[in-house]
């Protein structure tokens, strides 16, 4: 149960979701959590905190039982009572809205791919639906950010990111259970210079907007983050994909130097990243400064982000933590 300390807070929190997720035909509710019959304050507060955590199925739970006990006193038959309950039961019925779009954005996979064809190569955005309807979204806004990884054949590193408002994105319409791809841009690739590779990490960000399905539409206030990675090597490395098996035996091996290892960790693929980064873990955890300056370049390469951690007791504790974070690539 939230503490009474936290209420401005919560009120914020509140008037941001009904802010954005007004639906047609109704006004904006002015809401004050003093206002709430005081019987009824723990179920909202914990309704609020579930929606602020994200843990959607909680709050699903807390607003059934919320909504079954306002609609009970709604219609108890004691006008005085119904009259009290009436806007809260509004208000309820508001966030189930909100949780109703959360459920659809949830069941979506989104990523970004860079494709080429004859007229070039596009960044394109990957829909997939596990909704059993169709769905269309509608995004109020979109913003594509990237950003370049240069590594050099030394293991040094430098960095480079801009972001663009994209204008007209979407509707986006999908089928049920379908998967469907819309170009956003042509893909801005900047030149290697004298490093060995370029990883270009993508990132769409898309704002409050609503997600319609048939004639019901909600709110739609946290849309997945699409992201794609986009690897780019010098003209003269091989490009065949090197194995985690192989690029780990050459950095155990003390006396490989660092521009095999850079070359062999630049050609992994990025679907094996996180399959290394587990081969690496436990060298990190146990390793000393000197060791660190060894498996640094790989370890910038690997794992994308933002910002990176400095220092070998940062670098233990991101490793440890990183599976059990929402979003472990680069962009937070």
């Amino acid at each position: 149960m939230l503490p009474i300390s936290r209420p401005v807070a919560l009120i914020l929190l509140w008037i941001g979701l009904l802010g954005g997720c007004t639906m047609p035909g109704r006004d904006p509710l002015a809401f004050h959590l003093e206002r709430v019959s005081p019987r009824h304050q723990a179920a909202f507060r914990e309704l609020l905190l579930a929606l602020e955590e994200r843990r959607t199925l909680d709050a699903e739970t807390v607003w059934a039982r919320l909504v079954q006990r306002l609609e009970i006193e709604a219609q108890s038959g004691d006008p005085a009572l119904a009259s009290e309950v009436g806007w809260q039961l509004d208000a309820a019925e508001r966030f189930g809205e909100i949780l109703q779009g959360r459920k659809r954005c949830e069941s979506l996979e989104v990523r970004l791919e860079v494709v080429e064809d004859d007229d070039g190569l596009w960044v394109e955005l990957v829909l997939a639906s596990r909704w059993p309807g169709p769905l269309v979204l509608r995004p109020g806004s979109a913003v594509l950010e990237q950003e370049s990884l240069y590594l050099s054949p030394q293991g040094q590193h430098s960095s480079r990111g801009w972001t663009r408002v994209l204008a007209d994105v979407g509707p986006f319409e999908l089928a049920p259970l379908g998967e469907v791809r819309y170009r956003l841009q042509p893909y801005e690739r900047a030149p290697i210079g004298g490093a060995l590779a370029l990883r270009d990490g993508l990132a769409l960000r898309l704002g409050s907007g609503s997600i319609e399905e048939g004639d019901l539409r909600f709110p739609a206030e946290h849309w997945p983050v699409p992201r794609g990675l986009r690897v780019n090597l010098a003209g003269y490395l091989p490009t065949q994909i090197v194995s985690v098996e192989e690029w780990w035996s050459h950095l155990e091996r003390p006396e490989v130097g660092m521009p095999s290892i850079v070359e062999r960790t630049v050609r992994l693929a990025p679907a094996d990243y996180d399959r290394a980064l587990l081969a690496l873990t436990p060298a990190v955890q146990a390793a000393t400064p000197e060791l660190l300056d060894r498996y640094r370049p790989a370890l910038i390469w690997l794992c994308p982000h933002r910002p990176q951690p400095v220092g070998l007791p940062a670098w233990r504790r991101h490793l440890s933590e990183r599976d059990a974070e929402e979003e472990s690539l680069w962009i937070r």
